[in-house]
């Protein structure tokens, strides 16, 4: 009876991870490669928005699946953090309107509002712009809000720094006497420092400061075969295990460098609704970052909102409020300078806290 007992209780962990990563394989079918994730699924309108509370929430999704069985979803988190996730951190306020002669209230705020939005993060983006579509609050609230455009909700900024924080948590772990690294960003722990020069090259190092053993995933756009791997005292002997390279058990004050080729590669995505409007991007990859998205077909200013039943103006196309994706410099080389780095000692690893 125990054993029985037992065997239906361990079983309940399996299917319920089934069924996450169910949800997981079906959400991202609403997404593009690059992280656009739509707020409101299947609108019955125009309007598609990708809001940062959903990019968060996505991410989480992911670390958590691949930490337990599909290690494939780390390519995933990857794409979206270099590219969308980054990108809808608000940097160019020059559209947004003050009225410093106002006098603040308890419900409103009219002072500097540029300057104080700098570093908060999109409510609602398009593949271009910061703000996808001038829809108001006419639909929900009191007369005060009527007629003002939703441009940023105070959920998103807690929601972009935690899903920032959700991938620096796990850019790299140390467990078992194991260094994994999962994503191909700076990182600093106690057993390495670990520094990517994607996208300018295709060249990861790990500065081991704790003998152990070492695993490193493999991008998804290299082949193993394409990755070269070279230690400052020894030659490395790598083995493929799934999509991550085994390095074997590297020494402390070992360098190791591990490069591969940055394809620059073009493809097409599209989002929209189903029954509406489609909106038809090409899209320009260097490795795992994006340069460039460039919107094709016809550019539509106008486009129909279900909430206000009429249409409203929306900002798919080149011109708009806060054009993200401004990125040509990047595919020009140029000298490195590397950031400080913060040490994770792990007292923020709530993963392990019981």
């Amino acid at each position: 009876m125990f054993i029985a007992c037992c065997e239906r209780w361990s079983a309940r962990p399996i299917i319920i991870y089934s069924r996450v990563n169910s949800l997981y394989q079906f959400f991202k079918t609403l997404g593009t490669r690059f992280g656009f994730i739509p707020e409101v699924v299947h609108r019955k309108g125009d309007l598609i928005a990708c809001e940062t509370c959903a990019l968060m929430d996505y991410i989480g999704l992911g670390v958590t699946l691949a930490n337990h069985g599909h290690p494939e979803y780390w390519g995933d988190v990857e794409r979206i953090v270099r590219n969308h996730l980054i990108e809808s951190q608000v940097k160019d306020t020059s559209w947004l309107r003050s009225n410093n002669s106002r006098e603040d209230t308890e419900q409103f705020s009219w002072r500097d509002i540029d300057k104080r939005m700098i570093g908060g993060y999109a409510g609602w983006s398009s593949p271009t712009h910061i703000l996808a579509c001038e829809e108001t609050l006419n639909w929900w609230g009191g007369a005060e809000l009527k007629n003002k455009t939703r441009a940023f909700q105070n959920c998103c900024g807690g929601s972009g720094t935690h899903a920032f924080f959700i991938a620096w948590e796990n850019i790299a772990r140390f467990e078992d006497d194991t260094l994994s690294i999962n994503l191909h960003l700076d990182k600093l722990l106690p057993q390495a420092e670990i520094r990517c020069y994607q996208p300018f090259n295709g060249l990861l190092t790990i500065d081991l400061k704790q003998s152990c053993h070492l695993q490193v995933r493999i991008p998804d756009f290299v082949a193993p075969h394409q990755l070269k791997i070279e230690a400052d005292h020894h030659a490395i002997e790598p083995k493929v295990w799934g999509n991550f390279v085994k390095l074997g058990h590297q020494k402390a004050g070992e360098m190791i460098k591990i490069s591969y080729p940055l394809p620059i590669i073009t493809e097409q995505e599209s989002i929209g609704n189903p029954g509406f409007r489609q909106y038809p991007y090409q899209i320009t990859w260097k490795g795992d970052t994006v340069m460039k998205i460039e919107p094709l077909g016809k550019i539509h200013e106008m486009g129909y909102s279900e909430f206000e039943g009429k249409e409203v103006r929306c900002y798919y196309g080149k011109e708009g409020p806060g054009a993200l994706y401004q990125r040509d410099d990047l595919l020009q080389q140029k000298s490195i300078i590397l950031s400080e780095l913060f040490l994770d000692e792990g007292k923020l690893d709530f993963w392990k806290i019981k």
